[in-house]
C-alpha cells in the first residue's frame, strides 16, 4: 500500500499546489532555474532519464525550423553544442539570424535522409509542416497550414555524416513523416547516442509516413527502449494526433 501511495504522490501534490509553486519544486529537483525548467519542458528534455547527458554534449537538431528546440536546449545546458539541419530557405534564414555569432550552433542547409544526394522537398503554408513526404489534407484536424505552396529540390545528408564519428547526447528528429529515412542514415550514430527524441504520430499525416507502432518497433529492434511520452496533441474532436517520444539504449537502463 505504501509503495502504491508513493506512486501517486506527485499527482496529489500537483492537485493542491499552485502551478507556479509546483513548477518551482520540479525546477529545483532537476537543478534548474524556473526559466530553464520551462525551456526543458518546451524542448521535451524533461522526458530524458537525466539532464546530465546534455553537459558538454553534442545535440543533433534534425528539422530545426527556426531554432526553437535549439534555443531551449542551450538555455537548459549552455555547455552543449548543436548541429541544426534545416532545408527550408525561409525558416533557415530565421535560424541563421537567431544564432549568428553563436559558436555553439552549426547550421546545415540540408534535409536529412537515408543517403546524401538530392530529393524533392514539399514547402507548405506553415513552414513547420514542410517535408520530404507529400502531406495529406490535414485541414480537418488542424484547420489550415497543410497546402503545398511549392516543391523544390534540396540537398540531403545523413545523420552519420553530421555526427562524423562523435558521440551524440540527444538525436532530436522532427521531420514530418520522414523519420524512417533519417533513422536509416543513422546506423553508426545510434550506437553512440544517449537518447533519441522524436515526434510520433497516431494518424497518418504524410504519404508513406511511419506511425508510432512502426517507429516504436524499429527503435526497439535497434536496441532502444521507450522511456517517456509527452502529453498528446488532440484535434478539436478529441482525436489523439501526435506526441513526442523519448528512447534510450536498453543497456543504459538499470
Amino acid at each position: 500500500m505504501q509503495a502504491r501511495f508513493r506512486q501517486y504522490v506527485p499527482s496529489i501534490r500537483g492537485a493542491f499546489l499552485p502551478g507556479l509553486a509546483w513548477d518551482g519544486i520540479e525546477a529545483r529537483r532537476h537543478g534548474l532555474t524556473l526559466p530553464q525548467w520551462y525551456a526543458a519542458r518546451g524542448a521535451q528534455l524533461h522526458l530524458l532519464p537525466s539532464l546530465e547527458i546534455l553537459r558538454d554534449g553534442l545535440l543533433l537538431d534534425i528539422g530545426a525550423n527556426v531554432g526553437d528546440w535549439t534555443a531551449c536546449a542551450l538555455a537548459v545546458e549552455p555547455s552543449a553544442k548543436v548541429i541544426a539541419a534545416e532545408p527550408g530557405d525561409s525558416p533557415r534564414a530565421s535560424l541563421e539570424r537567431r544564432f549568428a555569432g553563436d559558436h555553439r550552433v552549426t547550421i546545415i542547409p540540408k534535409a536529412v535522409a537515408r543517403e546524401s544526394g538530392h530529393q524533392t522537398f514539399h514547402l507548405t503554408q506553415h513552414s513547420h509542416n514542410g517535408s520530404l513526404k507529400p502531406p495529406r489534407n490535414m485541414d480537418e484536424y488542424y484547420g489550415h497550414g497543410w497546402r503545398v505552396a511549392d516543391v523544390v529540390d534540396v540537398e540531403t545528408t545523413t545523420v552519420d555524416e553530421l555526427s562524423a564519428g562523435r558521440p551524440v547526447a540527444v538525436l532530436k528528429i522532427d521531420v514530418q513523416g520522414a523519420e524512417q529515412e533519417v533513422l536509416a542514415g543513422a546506423d553508426e550514430t545510434l550506437r553512440r547516442t544517449a537518447a533519441v527524441l522524436l515526434e510520433v504520430t497516431f494518424v497518418s499525416h504524410y504519404e508513406e509516413d511511419a506511425g508510432f507502432t512502426l517507429l516504436d518497433s524499429h527503435l526497439r529492434e535497434l536496441g532502444f527502449e521507450l522511456v517517456g511520452l509527452s502529453e498528446p496533441f488532440k484535434s478539436k474532436k478529441g482525436i489523439v494526433l501526435w506526441c513526442d517520444a523519448c528512447y534510450v539504449p536498453s543497456d543504459t537502463l538499470a
